[in-house]
């Protein structure tokens, strides 16, 4: 048996995923934070058993790292004990018209709802959701080199582009 035969097709592959920087909204309309062209800020490697959650986990935004210390006019040099990422853990993929939800967390918010209201007032038909723990990457239909969407803390809007896969 050659080499070549003993490897499962489909199976077992690797995706590289490129993050980029959020967008900031400013009075309803967008405007793209840091320059010109959106910019990307990380790239991953991740295998195609990996679940999403373990996606998101990865994801480094300095939204997340926000002192939650109200008043620090005391001591402003004191280190940050609360970070907003520590408060706010609710977050959502939207990649090939399906919302996947972090469920982890008891008082996560579901932020495909606001978005599926949105869409029955509008006649769209966005109604499918899937729990961000239970999906493997390898589960996803999506395309190389189109853009997705990551949020969290609220507003915190990233686009997400699978790159290449091998």
């Amino acid at each position: 048996m050659s080499t070549a035969n003993a490897l499962e097709r489909f199976k077992e592959f690797i995706l590289t995923v490129r993050i980029y920087v959020p967008w900031k909204h400013r009075a309803g309309k967008y405007v793209k934070a840091g320059g010109k062209f959106p910019q990307a800020s990380q790239e991953f490697l991740i295998p195609g058993n990996m679940t999403l959650d373990k996606l998101r986990d990865r994801i480094g935004c300095p939204e997340d790292f926000q002192d939650m210390n109200t008043d620090i006019s005391e001591n402003p040099l004191q280190p940050i004990s609360i970070r907003s990422g520590d408060v706010y853990k609710s977050a959502m993929f939207y990649i090939g018209n399906v919302f996947y939800i972090d469920t982890r967390h008891s008082d996560n918010i579901d932020y495909s709802e606001v978005v599926k209201k949105w869409a029955v007032r509008k006649k769209i038909n966005l109604h499918r959701t899937e729990i961000m723990e239970k999906t493997c990457v390898n589960s996803l239909v999506a395309r190389l080199g189109y853009p997705y969407l990551y949020v969290h803390q609220g507003c915190c809007e990233h686009l997400i582009v699978i790159t290449d896969a091998r």
